[in-house]
């Protein structure tokens, strides 16, 4: 900002911070920054704890790193400081193999802390979604009703076999602990459940997984 004269968030060469987050190959699942021009460090963190935006993203509790650029030269004196803050949470890479043994875990804790039976993982429930998780694409809402439509005519065909009440859900996230666990799962005292997850590239390369959550009562 202080060498190509200008004060902003969206930068002419390195674009959003969001850009330069993912051109430096740093994963996360939060991201903030605030800018500053200033006389001093003192008078540059008073005036962003001042602004409710700025506070906001110092006090934010969906970030836990920061880190801070200082240069001297201002674009409005040059005698001033130019403060940087960039905070996150960072994220990490999963295979699917990974994402999916912390997702089995996931939701024995969640039906545990709501003093809910064990679900058990149905061996056919996992089969259908290992078959039709590479269907989703984005997991989208039209690519989870062409599965959810293709789930339900094979179980259909089951007959006596065919599990009741299945609900099929399927989420995009940049790793399992970002997983919404769904409402039925923990609305009935006993459940079964699949689920399959594949690794997809997501928005500027970023590494991303595909949840295909099956649920039956």
């Amino acid at each position: 900002m202080r060498d190509h004269r200008f004060f902003a968030h969206e930068s002419p060469t390195t674009g959003s911070l969001e850009d330069r987050l993912n051109a430096a190959g740093y994963l996360f699942l939060a991201a903030r920054e605030n800018l500053s021009e200033a006389p001093d460090v003192e008078k540059s963190q008073e005036s962003l704890m001042r602004s409710p935006g700025h506070r906001e993203n110092i006090l934010s509790r969906d970030v836990t790193h920061v880190g801070i650029g200082i240069v001297k030269g201002g674009v409005e004196d040059p005698e001033n400081l130019m403060v940087t803050q960039v905070f996150a949470r960072p994220g990490k890479a999963e295979s699917a193999r990974e994402a999916r043994a912390a997702i089995v875990r996931l939701l024995g804790r969640a039906r545990r802390d709501r003093g809910l039976v064990p679900a058990r993982e149905s061996s056919l429930l996992t089969r259908l979604a290992e078959d039709h998780v590479a269907g989703l694409g984005d997991a989208d809402a039209d690519d989870l009703a062409r599965v959810g439509k293709a789930i339900a005519e094979e179980v259909a065909r089951l007959a006596q076999d065919a599990p009741r009440g299945l609900v099929a859900g399927a989420q995009r996230l940049p790793q399992s602990s970002e997983l919404e666990i769904p409402a039925q799962f923990l609305e009935t005292r006993s459940a079964s459940y699949g689920v399959a997850v594949r690794e997809i590239e997501g928005p500027n390369g970023r590494p991303m997984i595909v949840v295909l959550l099956l649920i039956a009562h």
